[in-house]
């Protein structure tokens, strides 16, 4: 439920401020998942309450006792509410608040009603075990209801309610709407028609990773055949026929021959009487019937549903039910009635593929002042790039799943796309500007310096928050690279925020030996974050603040032969430092390893063949510790193919 308020809530900023955001970016955004996380019991306890309380459509007391508990709590954000009510449509009625505010008109939908009447067994909220529960419009959608309250409460917490116009609309007979409908909308549809952005809050397709992208039409039928009374002895007489109830079931056995197994379509009866009288209570869908069992059924009376996609298919259903029902048995005859329902919301292409055109130049400018001494020659470079594409293009529809974890560094200095994969676009106008300094040695010897900077003409919201990038003046990155010889290589890399000159990143590195056998070694130190730039677990919903990380890594190359060699590599985590999740404090274990393989390779002019047996000590949402044995093989001019031959997870590892 955490995970569902703060996505509400992050939904409604992104329509208040900048029309592109990444989720979690601002400084507001983090303070309502601080406010979520925090009061995540309080919200329990609401959702308790009310579902306590029956509020099925036809208990007209517990919907508004309902609603008064939601509006006491909208009243005390400063909310102007109102009860609609609903007798002139035979129901309850509709809570409708409004919050005016300079921002766009934000209409947030839910209802208060649910199936369970007072009759029904199911009635108190239960708790199952400490993250899941159930109870009557849990889902449907009391908890919907709840989210909106504590969305709104963060976004107050946050300080940016004040500036937003919000209207909020809970209907009190979204299960069984009243009649006529035009009546029992009027509130939800003038509250629609000057809205900007409109959210409904009842539960999808019961999976957060997936989105609705079309809705079926419902709409009412009621079936009512007659027949011809008299003594049981003489039914399918012809001078009597089958009677009322025969013939309602051939009619229902005519739609289910007719019609069932077509995609997106149903039809159910929910409800039949029969026998000599009926007494059917359409509102209430309950009733009562009269007759016996030597006489032939004059009346029946079936009501139901039927749910379509499309207009046509609607159509073409309603179509068959009549064709069906007008062939009635002898001395027999049925009407079957539609009542106006919802029109269905047919599924366009535009629902399941999205794309974008990015136009994109760049052009990079280095002068190299070069001076030759006779045991040194010193190379002084400065160069600048320039790179100018749209501010726009970054979309909430195309989510960010791989260019997770960009960081800045000094490879990215002078590259016109600096974000892996397809999902980020490096958006925007920008200035790379840097210096190269070197002194070569006449006996192949190299000391190599590069630093640089960006400045950006706006920030980019939607690069992870401390990735260095993120806003206009980037932080300053470079490396320092000393090569006395070709058997030993000394590496520095560094980023330092821009103000003030603060250490961000460290990484040492040191590579050495002949080819035939090399061994490299790397110490990376990256500072605790800051309260401000907690990072939000995309598969488990928790907010993560690192504390210091410092990691060791080795790696060992072996050449065999001419075309095979073995590698072993080893990560190892320094630290004891407290990380904190969802404000719990952890403490991963000091010399545990992070990540380890041992790989062979086959590599000739033509292909390579790498095989390796990985051992991973990371865990992090669904990635739990494990082993992996991996191969592959690249044809140097057609492609690579391979994938993981086995994989075990969950393992306990030192």
């Amino acid at each position: 439920m955490i995970r569902q308020v703060i996505c509400a809530g992050v939904m409604i900023v992104s329509q208040v401020g900048a029309s592109e955001r990444g989720a979690l970016r601002t400084d507001a955004e983090r303070v309502i998942a601080a406010y979520i996380d925090a009061h995540n019991g309080e919200a329990l306890a609401m959702l308790e309450r009310v579902v306590n309380i029956n509020s099925g459509t036809q208990n007209f007391e517990g919907v508004r006792a309902v609603g008064a508990i939601f509006r006491g709590e909208l009243d005390r954000l400063g909310f102007k509410a109102a009860w609609v009510d609903g007798s002139a449509w035979q129901r309850a009625g509709h809570l409708v608040a409004e919050h005016a505010g300079r921002g766009p008109k934000i209409l947030l939908i839910g209802h208060l009603d649910t199936v369970f009447e007072p009759d029904s067994p199911f009635q108190k909220f239960e708790r199952i075990d400490e993250k899941t529960a159930r109870g009557p419009g849990i889902i449907d959608m009391k908890g919907g209801d709840v989210i909106i309250v504590q969305a709104l409460k963060a976004l107050d917490a946050a300080g940016v309610l004040k500036d937003m116009h919000v209207t909020l609309v809970l209907t009190g007979d979204e299960e069984d709407a009243g009649r006529p409908l035009s009546m029992a909308r009027a509130a939800l549809v003038a509250a629609a028609k000057g809205a900007d952005v409109a959210l409904g809050f009842e539960d999808g397709p019961g999976d957060p990773r997936y989105a609705v992208t079309a809705r079926r039409g419902t709409t009412g039928w009621e079936l009512r055949v007659k027949g011809t009374p008299a003594h049981s002895s003489q039914i399918f007489r012809d001078d009597f026929g089958p009677g009322a109830i025969f013939e309602a079931a051939r009619i229902l056995n005519g739609f289910r021959e007719k019609m069932a197994g077509e995609p997106h379509l149903t039809f159910n009866p929910g409800v039949i009487l029969g026998g000599t009288s009926v007494d059917f209570n359409r509102t209430q869908a309950r009733g009562s019937a009269f007759g016996k069992t030597n006489v032939i059924a004059g009346q029946a009376v079936v009501s139901g549903d039927l749910r379509t996609l499309t207009n046509d298919q609607l159509e073409r259903a309603q179509k068959t039910m009549r064709q069906v029902a007008s062939q009635a048995m002898p001395h027999t005859q049925a009407t079957i009635t539609f009542d106006e329902g919802y029109p269905p919301l047919a599924p366009t292409a535009t629902n399941f593929v999205t794309g974008r055109a990015f136009p994109q130049a760049g052009v990079v400018w280095s002068y190299p002042l070069i001076h030759r001494g006779e045991a040194m020659t010193g190379l002084i470079e400065p160069i600048v790039g320039g790179f100018v594409g749209p501010s726009s293009g970054n979309r909430r529809n195309i989510p960010d799943e791989d260019s997770l974890a960009f960081s800045y560094s000094d490879s990215d200095l002078f590259r016109r796309d600096r974000l892996a994969g397809y999902d980020l676009l490096d958006t925007g106008q920008r200035v790379d500007y840097g210096t190269k300094l070197g002194l070569y040695d006449k006996d192949g010897g190299s000391y190599r310096l590069l630093i640089g900077q960006s400045y950006r003409a706006q920030p980019n919201l939607f690069l992870p928050l401390g990735s260095g990038a993120e806003n206009r003046l980037s932080d300053v990155v470079g490396r320092v690279v000393l090569s006395p010889n070709s058997y030993l290589d000394l590496i520095y890399r560094f980023r330092f925020d821009a103000n003030p000159l603060a250490n961000r990143v460290q990484q040492v590195g040191l590579s050495g030996g002949p080819s035939s056998l090399r061994l490299s070694g790397s110490f990376i130190y990256l500072p605790p974050q800051l309260q401000s730039q907690f990072v939000t677990n995309s598969s488990t919903g928790q907010n993560v603040l690192y504390g210091t990380r410092e990691q060791l890594s080795f790696n060992v190359t072996a050449k065999m032969t001419r075309y095979w060699s073995l590698q072993a590599a080893q990560t190892i985590n320094l630290t004891h430092s407290t990380t904190l999740v969802n404000g719990v404090p952890t403490s991963p274990a000091s010399s545990a390893s992070l990540y380890a393989s041992v790989s062979a390779i086959y590599q000739d002019e033509c292909m390579a063949f790498v095989g390796s047996v990985t051992q991973s000590g990371i865990r992090n949402g669904d990635v739990t510790p494990g082993v992996s044995v991996l191969a592959s093989v690249v044809f140097k001019n057609l492609g690579e193919i391979g994938g993981t031959i086995a994989s075990i997870s969950g393992l306990s590892l030192p």
